[in-house]
């Protein structure tokens, strides 16, 4: 793990010379996630998908395509070499007269067919090789084309969704293109090619046994054309399905907490079998399709072998004469092998056509999630911002959630945070206090109005280098699966681990850290599972602290915190105030006593007090009913 954590801060040191040969190179090839965007159809073919990745990789395509020509061709070749085998074999040690010499020796014949198979064995490991490689690099970029999209995504597109359907798309769906992308295009070019191929081969050791085996395959194959539609739309109906279970099963694990402060195991264990009766089903009609399409290959597969040599018999063993049973002898062999050979297209459509079915749903899926367009544009071709300087000025802001359009949250608002002073932010729920550090951090563009840093819009500056002189430590602490250095490191990957020390003695976590086993490279469960609230919160501030920022947003920092470390916490936190210009969204009013300014919001109205603390506690008002109902609690 600890290994891993390094490699990761080590891409992240290196983001900067990426993203810079990204611009130069931009222009010789798209992202994957640009390619995806530029898909005009939202419910793009899985083939049309796979065709635009064989042109953004035309060399490895040309490679798959040309083994999978040669190894269908060589093992199409092999039943004609048999023929040709067994004529020289009939020839060398039967009836000479009756059966003429193919101007070889037999063991010639099997030199030539021991050759033809060491090609196919190349050309097949050839193309299973790259193209399974290939596959794994179209579901690669495809998932990082997601997950692109996905990070790039508002903050509010999250607030209707389940993380467990997401998921699917991100992993299971990418995966599925990236099996098929392997899989059914080197089978959709060797199959015809084995099929005619086959069939050739087959009429010229005999036309009329060739023509009875070609007509009962052309109709088993009707039947199982006719089945893939309707299987390709249950499948999309049970992918559906499968997402909503995930979804759902995401959440409750994710709220297991819950469940078990609750005492609902046992709802929750009936709950989960109900959930699935619609899987079970949905998957009822796809399996019954299914059924149906394996036992129509399977009579295929093992029906014709015997038809051939039933007509075979009819057509040449009824007459009594010794050339007619010869002539079975002769061509039953090879014609045998043939029927093998024109069987495998058949035998592969078993699981191609599902294949296709599943890949099809897939592909619609996760370029319905690509086409989902951001409002945020994150500049990263603006330059970037070496320093934050002047005051941040929120000129005629107005601000009302995108998911709520109609219900304004901040009203027509001007303020001016004046550089290196602290500025505090109290009220009731949904008044708008959050929201302010929400258009700060830019998780969202105001409604109305803009808000200038460094004397420009923030919407027109390189957000990632903006947001890089910006700490932010947030009312429910988010924490990565990881060791403790990593974690404190996020987000600033050049500090040394003695910095990280540093900062975790000063956010007063040091001595918790050291009483676990692996110190700092304990591992910390996902979403920080093994820590308490208090203790996530103060890892969050070591982190802002290591950062060092020139913007300070504290929205209920130390809220997880008991009185006693709280109070150690803030010292600390005044301490690196100094000089930076500070946001705080406060719950204690108490931590916020020596904020220069203080702003009182109301839900709907926006600012209706403003001052010091010692000014607004003294006259009635909003502020002051706020600190006594605090205080009296």
């Amino acid at each position: 793990m600890r290994k891993d954590n390094i490699d990761i801060n080590q891409i992240e040191k290196n983001l900067d010379q990426q993203l810079e040969g990204e611009q130069v190179t931009a222009h010789k090839k798209q992202s994957p996630l640009e390619m995806m965007k530029n898909i005009k159809n939202p419910k793009i073919g899985f083939f049309t998908l796979v065709s635009i990745y064989y042109k953004r990789y035309l060399l490895r395509a040309f490679t798959i395509v040309f083994a999978i020509i040669v190894s269908s061709f060589a093992l199409v070749s092999i039943t004609f070499l048999i023929g040709q085998l067994m004529k020289e074999v009939a020839h060398a040690f039967g009836d000479q007269q009756l059966n003429p010499s193919t101007g070889l020796e037999w063991y010639y014949w099997l030199i030539i067919i021991a050759g033809v198979l060491l090609i196919s064995v190349i050309t097949t490991y050839l193309r299973e090789r790259v193209g399974g490689m290939f596959g794994r690099q179209i579901e690669i970029d495809i998932r990082n084309a997601v997950l692109n999209n996905l990070v790039n995504l508002n903050i509010g597109y999250y607030s209707d969704k389940k993380i467990g359907e997401t998921m699917t798309k991100l992993i299971n769906d990418t995966q599925i293109i990236g099996d098929e992308c392997q899989l059914t295009p080197t089978n959709l070019i060797s199959i015809p090619i084995i099929f005619i191929g086959s069939a050739v081969t087959l009429v010229i050791i005999d036309w009329q046994l060739a023509l009875i085996t070609l007509g009962a395959t052309a109709v088993f194959m009707t039947l199982v054309s006719v089945t893939f539609r309707s299987q390709a739309l249950e499948t999309e109906v049970v992918r559906k399905k499968i997402t909503e279970v995930n979804g759902d099963v995401t959440d409750r694990i994710g709220s297991v907490a819950l469940i078990k402060a609750s005492g609902t195991e046992e709802y929750e264990k009936v709950r989960f079998e109900k959930i699935h009766d619609s899987y079970y089903n949905a998957n009822k009609k796809l399996n019954r399709i299914q059924a149906g399409m394996m036992t129509i290959i399977l009579t295929c597969a093992s029906g014709l072998t015997v038809l051939v040599v039933v007509c075979a018999i009819l057509l040449y063993g009824t007459g009594g004469e010794g050339t007619d049973a010869s002539k079975i002898m002769l061509i039953l062999p090879s014609f045998i092998a043939g029927v093998n050979t024109l069987c495998w297209p058949i035998w592969t459509l078993t699981g191609l056509i599902p294949g296709m079915a599943r890949a099809t749903a897939s592909t619609r899926r996760v370029t319905a999630l690509i086409k989902v367009s951001t409002t945020i544009e994150p500049n990263l071709s603006a330059p970037k911002i070496d320093k934050i300087t002047g005051d941040i000025v929120m000129e005629d802001i107005v601000f009302a959630y995108p998911e709520k359009p109609n219900t304004v949250i901040l009203p027509k608002t001007n303020l001016t945070f004046e550089q290196g002073k602290n500025y505090a932010f109290v009220g009731a729920t949904g008044s708008g206090k959050s929201t302010i550090s929400k258009l700060l951090l830019r998780f969202y563009d105001p409604t109305e109005g803009k808000i200038l840093i460094n004397n420009q819009d923030l919407k027109s500056l390189n957000l990632p280098s903006y947001l890089s002189h910006v700490g932010y430590v947030e009312q429910e602490p988010k924490i990565l699966y990881g060791d403790v250095l990593y974690n404190v490191k996020y987000g600033n990957f050049n500090a040394t681990d003695e910095e990280v020390i540093a900062a975790c003695k000063k956010a007063n976590l040091h001595k918790l850290v050291m009483s676990w086993k692996d110190g700092y490279n304990t591992i910390l469960g996902e979403r920080g599972f093994m820590m308490s609230g208090g203790q996530k919160q103060r890892l969050v501030i070591a982190r802002m602290i290591l950062k060092d920022p020139e913007i300070l947003i504290l929205d209920e920092a130390t809220s997880a915190l008991d009185n006693i470390v709280e109070k150690e916490i803030q010292k600390e936190l005044e301490k690196i105030m100094v000089g930076k210009t500070t946001i705080s969204i406060a719950h204690r009013l108490t931590t916020i006593k020596n904020a220069d300014q203080i702003f009182v919001l109301e839900p709907g109205v926006g600012i209706v007090q403003q001052g010091k603390f010692k000014d607004l506690i003294a006259k009635p008002g909003r502020f002051k009913d706020l600190y006594e109902a605090g205080h009296h609690d």
